[in-house]
Protein backbone atom coordinates (compact mmCIF):
# COMPACT_ATOMS: atom_id res chain seq x y z
CA UNK A 1 0.00 0.00 0.00
CA UNK A 2 1.34 3.57 -0.95
CA UNK A 3 0.69 6.73 0.99
CA UNK A 4 0.06 8.79 -2.49
CA UNK A 5 -2.26 7.51 -5.46
CA UNK A 6 -1.50 9.35 -8.66
CA UNK A 7 -4.24 9.04 -11.43
CA UNK A 8 -3.18 9.96 -15.18
CA UNK A 9 -6.06 10.36 -17.54
CA UNK A 10 -4.52 9.79 -21.14
CA UNK A 11 -6.23 10.99 -24.26
CA UNK A 12 -4.28 10.52 -27.53
CA UNK A 13 -1.32 11.35 -24.74
CA UNK A 14 1.58 9.98 -27.03
CA UNK A 15 3.48 13.19 -27.79
CA UNK A 16 4.09 14.15 -24.09
CA UNK A 17 3.21 11.13 -21.59
CA UNK A 18 6.01 9.56 -21.83
CA UNK A 19 7.91 12.98 -20.17
CA UNK A 20 5.77 13.12 -17.68
CA UNK A 21 5.94 9.88 -16.29
CA UNK A 22 9.85 10.14 -16.59
CA UNK A 23 8.53 13.55 -13.80
CA UNK A 24 6.71 10.96 -11.81
CA UNK A 25 9.44 8.27 -11.89
CA UNK A 26 12.34 11.33 -11.20
CA UNK A 27 9.90 11.73 -7.56
CA UNK A 28 12.13 12.32 -4.37
CA UNK A 29 8.86 10.68 -2.65
CA UNK A 30 9.20 7.05 -3.62
CA UNK A 31 5.80 5.97 -1.85
CA UNK A 32 3.50 6.20 -4.38
CA UNK A 33 1.65 4.01 -7.27
CA UNK A 34 0.25 5.24 -9.84
CA UNK A 35 -2.78 4.59 -12.46
CA UNK A 36 -2.52 5.93 -16.38
CA UNK A 37 -5.97 5.80 -17.66
CA UNK A 38 -6.18 4.84 -21.42
CA UNK A 39 -9.30 7.03 -22.21
CA UNK A 40 -9.98 5.21 -25.68
CA UNK A 41 -6.63 6.38 -26.84
CA UNK A 42 -6.41 6.31 -31.33
CA UNK A 43 -2.41 6.50 -31.17
CA UNK A 44 0.25 4.99 -29.20
CA UNK A 45 -0.94 6.16 -26.08
CA UNK A 46 -1.63 2.44 -24.72
CA UNK A 47 2.29 1.07 -25.73
CA UNK A 48 3.85 3.69 -23.89
CA UNK A 49 1.49 2.67 -20.78
CA UNK A 50 2.45 -0.81 -20.61
CA UNK A 51 6.13 0.42 -21.41
CA UNK A 52 6.68 2.40 -18.24
CA UNK A 53 4.17 -0.56 -15.94
CA UNK A 54 7.07 -2.77 -17.23
CA UNK A 55 9.87 -0.58 -16.51
CA UNK A 56 8.29 0.21 -12.99
CA UNK A 57 6.01 -2.00 -10.66
CA UNK A 58 4.54 1.23 -9.43
CA UNK A 59 2.95 1.83 -12.38
CA UNK A 60 -0.54 0.07 -13.75
CA UNK A 61 -2.84 1.12 -17.04
CA UNK A 62 -6.16 0.58 -17.13
CA UNK A 63 -8.23 0.92 -20.61
CA UNK A 64 -11.50 2.45 -20.91
CA UNK A 65 -13.86 3.98 -24.10
CA UNK A 66 -13.56 7.50 -24.37
CA UNK A 67 -15.77 9.03 -22.26
CA UNK A 68 -14.04 12.75 -21.62
CA UNK A 69 -11.13 13.31 -18.49
CA UNK A 70 -13.85 13.73 -15.49
CA UNK A 71 -14.85 10.26 -16.36
CA UNK A 72 -11.54 9.34 -16.90
CA UNK A 73 -10.10 10.80 -13.46
CA UNK A 74 -13.22 9.33 -11.95
CA UNK A 75 -12.04 5.53 -13.41
CA UNK A 76 -8.74 5.79 -12.43
CA UNK A 77 -9.56 6.66 -9.05
CA UNK A 78 -11.78 4.08 -8.59
CA UNK A 79 -8.82 1.37 -9.60
CA UNK A 80 -6.17 3.04 -7.16
CA UNK A 81 -4.75 0.95 -4.31
CA UNK A 82 -6.88 0.55 -1.57
CA UNK A 83 -5.96 2.06 1.69
CA UNK A 84 -3.85 5.02 0.55
CA UNK A 85 -4.15 8.12 2.70
CA UNK A 86 -3.69 10.62 -0.40
CA UNK A 87 -4.43 10.93 -4.07
CA UNK A 88 -3.60 13.41 -6.78
CA UNK A 89 -4.81 13.76 -10.46
CA UNK A 90 -2.02 14.96 -12.85
CA UNK A 91 -2.89 15.87 -16.40
CA UNK A 92 -0.77 13.99 -19.32
CA UNK A 93 1.26 16.55 -20.84
CA UNK A 94 2.81 18.51 -17.60
CA UNK A 95 5.53 17.40 -15.46
CA UNK A 96 6.35 17.26 -12.37
CA UNK A 97 9.47 19.15 -10.69
CA UNK A 98 11.65 16.72 -8.78
CA UNK A 99 10.02 17.62 -4.99
CA UNK A 100 6.78 18.14 -5.93
CA UNK A 101 5.30 15.12 -3.98
CA UNK A 102 7.76 15.68 -1.16
CA UNK A 103 6.52 19.63 -0.90
CA UNK A 104 2.88 19.01 -0.85
CA UNK A 105 3.22 16.09 1.53
CA UNK A 106 5.34 18.08 3.66
CA UNK A 107 2.55 20.91 3.55
CA UNK A 108 -0.22 18.84 4.66
CA UNK A 109 1.75 17.03 7.60
CA UNK A 110 1.93 20.57 9.28
CA UNK A 111 -1.71 21.10 8.43
CA UNK A 112 -3.60 18.76 9.22
CA UNK A 113 -6.70 20.96 9.44
CA UNK A 114 -6.58 21.26 5.63
CA UNK A 115 -8.03 18.95 2.93
CA UNK A 116 -4.84 19.33 0.67
CA UNK A 117 -2.37 21.04 -0.50
CA UNK A 118 -1.04 22.77 -3.32
CA UNK A 119 1.64 24.45 -4.92
CA UNK A 120 2.74 26.78 -7.89
CA UNK A 121 3.23 25.96 -11.68
CA UNK A 122 5.62 27.85 -14.01
CA UNK A 123 4.19 27.77 -17.52
CA UNK A 124 5.85 25.53 -20.67
CA UNK A 125 5.36 25.36 -24.13
CA UNK A 126 5.26 22.33 -26.96
CA UNK A 127 8.64 21.94 -26.41
CA UNK A 128 8.89 21.75 -23.03
CA UNK A 129 10.32 25.06 -22.26
CA UNK A 130 9.64 27.82 -20.06
CA UNK A 131 7.75 30.71 -21.30
CA UNK A 132 6.21 33.94 -19.93
CA UNK A 133 8.62 33.38 -17.06
CA UNK A 134 7.09 34.62 -13.78
CA UNK A 135 3.47 35.51 -14.58
CA UNK A 136 1.64 32.22 -13.68
CA UNK A 137 3.30 32.35 -10.96
CA UNK A 138 2.92 35.49 -9.76
CA UNK A 139 -1.20 34.91 -10.59
CA UNK A 140 -0.70 32.36 -8.18
CA UNK A 141 0.92 34.35 -5.54
CA UNK A 142 -1.44 37.08 -5.52
CA UNK A 143 -3.99 35.28 -3.51
CA UNK A 144 -7.57 37.12 -2.04
CA UNK A 145 -10.46 36.59 -0.44
CA UNK A 146 -13.83 37.61 0.01
CA UNK A 147 -14.57 39.37 3.56
CA UNK A 148 -17.95 40.98 4.13
CA UNK A 149 -18.53 41.08 0.42
CA UNK A 150 -15.73 43.09 -0.33
CA UNK A 151 -12.32 41.50 -2.35
CA UNK A 152 -9.21 41.89 -0.02
CA UNK A 153 -5.22 40.02 0.04
CA UNK A 154 -5.60 36.62 1.71
CA UNK A 155 -2.90 36.63 4.48
CA UNK A 156 0.23 34.89 3.73
CA UNK A 157 0.31 31.73 5.34
CA UNK A 158 -3.10 31.30 5.41
CA UNK A 159 -4.78 28.11 3.70
CA UNK A 160 -6.94 29.03 0.53
CA UNK A 161 -10.55 28.54 1.47
CA UNK A 162 -13.62 27.90 -0.20
CA UNK A 163 -14.55 31.73 -0.27
CA UNK A 164 -11.06 32.83 -1.66
CA UNK A 165 -11.90 29.89 -4.58
CA UNK A 166 -14.98 31.98 -5.01
CA UNK A 167 -13.84 34.90 -6.60
CA UNK A 168 -11.26 31.92 -9.32
CA UNK A 169 -9.19 34.89 -10.41
CA UNK A 170 -8.16 34.93 -6.38
CA UNK A 171 -6.95 32.25 -5.69
CA UNK A 172 -5.95 30.50 -9.39
CA UNK A 173 -5.39 26.69 -9.31
CA UNK A 174 -3.85 25.82 -13.26
CA UNK A 175 -4.60 22.11 -13.13
CA UNK A 176 -4.97 19.00 -10.56
CA UNK A 177 -1.66 18.39 -10.59
CA UNK A 178 -0.81 21.01 -8.09
CA UNK A 179 -3.52 19.73 -5.92
CA UNK A 180 -2.87 16.78 -3.15
CA UNK A 181 -5.80 15.53 -1.50
CA UNK A 182 -6.49 13.78 1.59
CA UNK A 183 -8.36 11.03 0.09
CA UNK A 184 -10.78 10.48 2.80
CA UNK A 185 -11.69 14.30 2.35
CA UNK A 186 -12.30 13.49 -1.49
CA UNK A 187 -14.06 10.42 -0.81
CA UNK A 188 -16.64 12.80 1.42
CA UNK A 189 -16.31 15.62 -1.96
CA UNK A 190 -17.76 13.14 -4.79
CA UNK A 191 -16.27 12.70 -7.82
CA UNK A 192 -15.39 14.65 -10.65
CA UNK A 193 -18.21 16.38 -12.72
CA UNK A 194 -17.98 16.11 -16.61
CA UNK A 195 -21.20 18.37 -16.81
CA UNK A 196 -18.66 21.15 -15.51
CA UNK A 197 -16.07 20.27 -17.94
CA UNK A 198 -13.66 22.23 -18.50
CA UNK A 199 -13.80 23.45 -14.60
CA UNK A 200 -14.70 20.66 -13.32
CA UNK A 201 -11.46 20.68 -11.25
CA UNK A 202 -12.42 23.68 -9.80
CA UNK A 203 -15.62 22.82 -9.15
CA UNK A 204 -14.51 19.78 -7.17
CA UNK A 205 -12.25 22.34 -5.11
CA UNK A 206 -15.18 24.28 -3.98
CA UNK A 207 -16.83 20.85 -2.38
CA UNK A 208 -13.48 20.01 -1.15
CA UNK A 209 -12.75 23.32 0.48
CA UNK A 210 -16.65 23.28 2.16
CA UNK A 211 -15.09 20.75 4.60
CA UNK A 212 -11.49 22.76 5.48
CA UNK A 213 -8.69 24.96 3.12
CA UNK A 214 -5.97 24.09 0.77
CA UNK A 215 -2.70 24.27 2.60
CA UNK A 216 -0.28 26.67 0.41
CA UNK A 217 3.28 26.44 -0.24
CA UNK A 218 4.59 29.51 -2.43
CA UNK A 219 7.13 27.30 -4.30
CA UNK A 220 7.04 25.73 -7.85
CA UNK A 221 5.73 21.87 -7.95
CA UNK A 222 4.66 21.35 -11.52
CA UNK A 223 5.62 22.87 -15.24
CA UNK A 224 2.00 23.67 -16.98
CA UNK A 225 1.77 23.10 -20.63
CA UNK A 226 -0.03 25.63 -22.95
CA UNK A 227 -0.42 24.27 -26.32
CA UNK A 228 -2.72 24.01 -29.09
CA UNK A 229 -4.98 20.71 -27.39
CA UNK A 230 -5.20 22.54 -24.10
CA UNK A 231 -8.95 22.38 -23.09
CA UNK A 232 -9.40 25.75 -21.67
CA UNK A 233 -8.41 27.42 -24.12
CA UNK A 234 -12.07 27.91 -25.43
CA UNK A 235 -12.92 30.79 -23.93
CA UNK A 236 -16.49 31.08 -24.87
CA UNK A 237 -17.12 27.09 -23.22
CA UNK A 238 -15.19 27.90 -20.62
CA UNK A 239 -17.31 30.84 -19.31
CA UNK A 240 -20.48 28.67 -20.30
CA UNK A 241 -18.73 26.41 -17.77
CA UNK A 242 -18.16 28.64 -15.21
CA UNK A 243 -21.80 29.94 -15.34
CA UNK A 244 -23.25 26.56 -14.68
CA UNK A 245 -20.51 25.24 -12.16
CA UNK A 246 -21.91 28.42 -9.61
CA UNK A 247 -25.24 27.81 -10.51
CA UNK A 248 -24.27 24.28 -8.73
CA UNK A 249 -22.24 26.19 -5.66
CA UNK A 250 -25.12 27.98 -5.24
CA UNK A 251 -27.29 25.09 -4.85
CA UNK A 252 -24.77 22.70 -3.13
CA UNK A 253 -26.29 21.08 0.42
CA UNK A 254 -24.75 21.82 3.72
CA UNK A 255 -23.93 25.36 2.79
CA UNK A 256 -22.84 27.32 6.23
CA UNK A 257 -24.68 30.80 6.01
CA UNK A 258 -21.20 32.50 5.62
CA UNK A 259 -20.19 29.81 2.24
CA UNK A 260 -23.69 30.84 1.07
CA UNK A 261 -23.00 34.25 1.08
CA UNK A 262 -19.69 33.84 -0.07
CA UNK A 263 -21.09 31.41 -3.28
CA UNK A 264 -23.38 34.27 -4.11
CA UNK A 265 -20.84 37.46 -3.72
CA UNK A 266 -18.28 35.60 -5.83
CA UNK A 267 -20.94 34.84 -8.50
CA UNK A 268 -21.84 39.02 -8.62
CA UNK A 269 -17.83 39.34 -9.11
CA UNK A 270 -18.13 37.32 -11.63
CA UNK A 271 -20.68 39.21 -13.46
CA UNK A 272 -19.48 42.43 -12.21
CA UNK A 273 -15.57 42.13 -14.22
CA UNK A 274 -17.81 40.82 -17.48
CA UNK A 275 -19.33 44.39 -16.84
CA UNK A 276 -16.06 45.98 -16.59
CA UNK A 277 -14.76 43.95 -19.63
CA UNK A 278 -17.51 45.52 -21.74
CA UNK A 279 -16.64 48.52 -20.49
CA UNK A 280 -12.85 48.11 -21.45
CA UNK A 281 -14.02 47.54 -24.94
CA UNK A 282 -16.75 50.40 -25.26
CA UNK A 283 -13.83 52.66 -24.11
CA UNK A 284 -11.58 51.76 -26.40
CA UNK A 285 -13.67 52.60 -29.72
CA UNK A 286 -14.99 48.72 -29.77
CA UNK A 287 -18.55 49.28 -30.37
CA UNK A 288 -19.54 45.82 -31.38
CA UNK A 289 -17.67 43.86 -29.03
CA UNK A 290 -18.41 46.47 -26.05
CA UNK A 291 -22.15 45.23 -27.42
CA UNK A 292 -21.56 42.12 -27.32
CA UNK A 293 -19.74 41.54 -24.23
CA UNK A 294 -22.77 44.02 -22.54
CA UNK A 295 -25.13 41.85 -23.27
CA UNK A 296 -23.62 38.48 -22.51
CA UNK A 297 -23.39 40.86 -19.24
CA UNK A 298 -26.53 41.40 -18.76
CA UNK A 299 -27.57 37.45 -19.16
CA UNK A 300 -25.21 36.28 -16.92
CA UNK A 301 -26.48 38.87 -14.00
CA UNK A 302 -30.19 37.37 -15.39
CA UNK A 303 -28.54 33.83 -14.74
CA UNK A 304 -27.24 34.62 -11.31
CA UNK A 305 -30.58 36.17 -9.86
CA UNK A 306 -32.39 32.94 -11.11
CA UNK A 307 -29.65 30.93 -9.42
CA UNK A 308 -29.91 32.78 -5.99
CA UNK A 309 -33.66 32.41 -6.46
CA UNK A 310 -33.55 28.73 -6.87
CA UNK A 311 -30.36 28.46 -4.12
CA UNK A 312 -33.57 30.45 -1.80
CA UNK A 313 -36.04 28.04 -2.66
Amino acid sequence: MSRISIVIPAYNAQKYLAETLDSVIAQTFADWDAIVVNDGSADGTGGIIEEYAKRDPRIRGITKTNAGVADARNSGYESVSPGGEFVIFLDSDDLWEPEALAILFNALQKNPDCVGSYGLARYIDGESSLYRIGELESEHSARKTIEDDRVVPLEPGAPTTFASLNLNEGCRIATPGQVLLRRASFERAGRFDKECTPVEDWEMWLRLTQQGGLAFAEVPVLRYRVHESNLSGNNKRMSAAHVRARRKVLSYPGLTPEQRRAASAGYRYYCRRKVDFALACLAKGQLIQGLKQARRALINYGEYLRAVRSAAE
